[in-house]
Parts: structure tokens; sequence; C-alpha cells
């Protein structure tokens, strides 16, 4: 990827990377953008990885019927090791780095209340112990569909995890859907996804607002400006 950007502004030498001695705004921006990626590179920040007994505490053995309603496949589950929580009512989410290490649990409530709060998924705390991860610094199911990317090159980035297990239900072993888990995308998980030779990404984002339906709202509305925030 950085061979063809060198290449369409001008760049000379081996693989289309050289010095040259007149340089543009765009290659100026590239020399830029290569600078901070080197220096990002060298700052990468490794999330502590958590013991994997700790799944042991969770029932393996139940699927959560509403997601099968919504066409989950109970082998999409078992090998995203999604479990239950008996004594809290939740479904538990494992999250793993791109080895397949354990960094993050967050859970999704199935509590009324919480889903009147907003706050259905959210890190687990268990005894006490908070289970969260720096959801910027990773991508759910890249260790997972890790060698479909690879292959195809390609990767459909989406916001939720039930999106990663019903992408993994259609299309199996040749699924190439990672999430974010939020509405960003960092620095961090795009280095993640050149690191495997990605060239082409497909954004397949929740659409949280459409603007023309908050056209008659007044432009100080705080959901008109939230839609308008959203848009541009």
């Amino acid at each position: 990827a950085v061979s063809n950007v060198a290449k369409i502004v001008g760049y000379s030498g081996r693989n289309g990377i050289g010095i040259c001695t007149s340089k543009s705004k765009d290659e100026k921006e590239l020399d830029r953008y290569l600078s901070l990626r080197r220096k990002k590179k060298k700052d990468k920040v490794e999330i502590p990885v958590i013991d994997e007994r700790i799944l042991n505490y969770f029932d393996k053995n139940i699927c959560y019927s509403g997601w099968l309603d919504e066409g989950i496949s109970p082998e999409a589950m078992q090998e995203f090791g999604i479990s239950y929580y008996w004594l809290e009512s939740y479904i538990i989410i494992p999250h793993r780095n791109e080895k397949g290490e354990l960094i993050g649990i967050r859970r999704r409530s199935l509590k009324k209340d919480d889903e009147i709060n907003g706050c259905k998924y959210m890190p687990l705390i268990l005894e006490g112990k908070q289970f969260a991860h720096p959801l910027g610094l990773n991508l759910y199911g890249l260790y997972e569909c890790k060698e479909a990317i690879k292959k195809h090159k390609k990767v459909m980035i989406v916001e939720s995890e039930k999106s990663v297990l019903l992408s993994k239900t259609y299309y199996g072993n040749e699924s190439f859907t990672v999430a974010t888990c939020g509405f960003n995308i960092s620095q961090a998980q795009i280095d993640l996804l050149l690191e495997l030779g990605v060239n082409e990404i497909f954004l397949a984002m929740d659409r949280d607002f459409f603007l023309p339906d908050y056209e008659d709202y007044d432009e100080n509305d705080p959901k008109r400006k939230a839609a308008q925030r959203y848009a541009d």
C-alpha cells in the first residue's frame, strides 16, 4: 500500500520509495505519515494478558436464544467462546488479541434496567475486578478471522461483536469481518490490518442517525446537532 501511494505522488527508487530533490505537498505529507507510523509502531502498547482460567467460571453449554433467533449459529458462538453467567444474567464475550491471547471480557446484560439505562454492553466486573481493555488498540474477531483476511487481503469493519458472529455464521472460515466495538477507527487498528497485508476495506458501521429525519427540527435542537455531527 505504501509503495502504491509513493508511486502516485511521484517517488522513485526501490519499491517506489526514494529521495527527491524537490518534494510536492503530497510527498511531504507522505513523509509525515510514514514518520508518524514508524514512531507509533515503536511505541506500540501491549495489552496485558488475562489468565484463561477465568473463563471456566461461566457456562459454555448455553447459547442465548435471542442471538439464535437473530441468525447466529451455536458453532460461531462456541468458536468465539461465548458463554453465560447465570448469577448476573450476562452473556460473556471474550476478546482476544491477534495472537489469540485473552485480553478483555465484555458482557451483554439481559437485565431490563441495564437495557433501559443503555448499559447492555459493558466490561465485565467479577468479584470486584474489572476485565476492561482499551478497545481502540484491538479488533474483535481479528484472531479468529486472521487467515481469511490474509488470504483475501480484504477486511469488513463493523461496530458490534454480533455482526462478527453473524458473518462467521454465514461465511465460516472465509469470513474477514472484525469489529471496533465503537464508532471510531484508531491508528492502532489500522496498523493491525496493514500488518496482515490488507489492501481493501469495507466499512459497515451502524447508522445511528439519518439527517433527513431531523430536517424539521430546530437547528439548536440537541438531536439535530447530534445527527449533523454524525453526518459530518
